[in-house]
């Protein structure tokens, strides 16, 4: 009888001891994985899973492991790996965006930025009615543009072809919408523009100025549009007015 007694706590003692010979891997999310760790390395950790011994070998990352405790009641704790170091891409890439305009990586040149600005000569006018201008452009947000310019409506091939050519000096002012893009934009936008002729005569323009701007990482940029609107005389008389414009620019 006693003999028996022996032998069944031996065989429960075999068993009790045999089921708590596992290894207990606790990942970072609390989980903890019955197991029989077989290899600790620098930057894993393998084992079998305890009730499949026979069966694959699995491979952890440290970094997701908090603490593993061995059979033996010894317990090994991981440290939280450290951040690696921001590059200055991704530092770029997280920083917050400023209020109102998100960066655009695709935009070069001084384009990019949130405010620039701009001197421009208009040429073409040599050849119509209106004269030569040249102007500057004040662009916000990459977005609006404030453009205040002068006129010399005497360059124009009309007064220098006339005998007794007027002399006179224009002033206008427009601000325009501009889509703005990497290779440029459309633009459109209320224009005002008044001359004086020979010191006498006063001619006022209003329109809408419209077109495409087409601008270069280096800061140049060509504009190609026109500006369609009435012209008021002195005497309150009022006449369809235009005028075309090729411009070339410099922004910085």
């Amino acid at each position: 009888m006693n003999k028996r007694i022996f032998v069944s706590l031996g065989i429960l003692s075999v068993m009790f001891f045999g089921l708590s010979a596992q290894d207990i891997i606790v990942t970072r999310d609390s989980k903890k994985i019955e197991a029989k760790v077989t290899e600790v390395n620098r930057d894993d950790v393998k084992y079998k899973v305890f009730t499949n011994q026979e069966g694959p070998t699995y491979t952890l990352p440290k970094s997701d492991i908090a603490s593993i405790v061995y059979q033996n009641g010894q317990v090994d704790t991981f440290e939280t790996p450290a951040s690696a170091p921001s590059t200055p891409a991704q530092t770029a890439a997280a920083a917050p965006r400023s209020a109102g305009v998100a960066p655009t990586p695709e935009i070069r040149g001084p384009h990019r930025k949130n405010f620039y600005a701009g001197v421009y000569v208009n040429p073409l006018s040599i050849a119509v009615l209106n004269g030569a201008s040249l102007g500057a452009e004040l662009t916000f947000a990459r977005k609006f543009i404030v453009e205040p310019y002068l006129r010399f409506p005497t360059t124009s091939l009309y007064f220098v072809l006339e005998e007794d050519a007027e002399s006179g000096l224009g002033f206008g002012m427009s601000a325009k919408f501009f889509t703005g893009g990497r290779y440029g934009g459309f633009y459109v936008g209320p224009n005002v523009e008044c001359n004086l002729l020979d010191f006498e005569d006063v001619f006022l323009f209003l329109g809408v100025n419209l077109g495409y701007k087409f601008q270069f990482s280096s800061g140049f940029y060509m504009r190609a549009g026109a500006s369609l609107g009435t012209q008021i005389e002195i005497d309150y008389e009022t006449l369809p007015w235009g005028n075309l414009e090729f411009c070339f620019g410099f922004a910085f």
